[in-house]
Formats: C-alpha cells, sequence, structure tokens
C-alpha cells in the first residue's frame, strides 16, 4: 500500500483529504506544520508528500528544502497544494525540484496528480 504524507496546519482538510486517500487504498500520515512534517519524511519515508505552502514552523520551501535534502527522501515526489497563486510558487519551488501544484480547494486535481505518481 502507497504512503502519502500530508503536512498542512488545517485539520479540517487534512481529514478531507485523508478520508478520499484512504478509500482510494492509500496509507495516510498527517503532520501539522513543517517541522512534523520533515521528521515524519525522514522517518516514515512516504511515497508522496502533499505539502501546504503558509503553515508554521516552517513553509513550504524550507520544508520541501529540508525534505529534499535527505538521501532517504531525496526523490520522494512533492505535490504543493496551496491557496496562494501557484506562478508564484513555481518560481520559488522550481529550484528545489518541485514540479507539482495544485490550486486549493480542487481536490480532483490533486487526487489526478497523486495518481498519475502512484498509481501502477
Amino acid at each position: 500500500m502507497k504512503k502519502i504524507l500530508i503536512i498542512d496546519d488545517d485539520r479540517n482538510l487534512q481529514k478531507t483529504i485523508s478520508g478520499i486517500l484512504r478509500k482510494e487504498g492509500y496509507n495516510v500520515i498527517s503532520a501539522v506544520d513543517g517541522m512534523q512534517g520533515v521528521m515524519f519524511a525522514h522517518r516514515n519515508s512516504p511515497d508522496l508528500v502533499i505539502l501546504d505552502y503558509s503553515m508554521p514552523a516552517g513553509d513550504g520551501l524550507s520544508v520541501a528544502h529540508k525534505i529534499k535534502l535527505s538521501v532517504k527522501t531525496q526523490d520522494t515526489p512533492i505535490v504543493v497544494y496551496s491557496g496562494r497563486h501557484i506562478e508564484e510558487l513555481r518560481e520559488e519551488l522550481l529550484p528545489e525540484g518541485i514540479t507539482e501544484f495544485v490550486q486549493k480547494p480542487d481536490m480532483e486535481e490533486l487526487l489526478k496528480k497523486i495518481n498519475a505518481f502512484l498509481k501502477e
């Protein structure tokens, strides 16, 4: 079963996304801020990370950078799921190797990107 880490400070959104992903057959882990997200990523080696950009204890840029620094998680795909304008984020995150962005609250597009990475 593929493992997905959701890093987002909005607990209601975490529950919604987790429920949808579990119905799709994924194992889901959630972190409430950037620091916890990096720790969980290194500890659990997820197959994919869903990352909010604006959070306490580490914004999306610093979290993505720390996840990509570790040999254990450097190749883990990260999908940035944010309410901020995607084009702003793209310039900041492309140097970190982040190429996938979904505008909140588009769950359908988020699921499509996740499945493209993880479904065989």
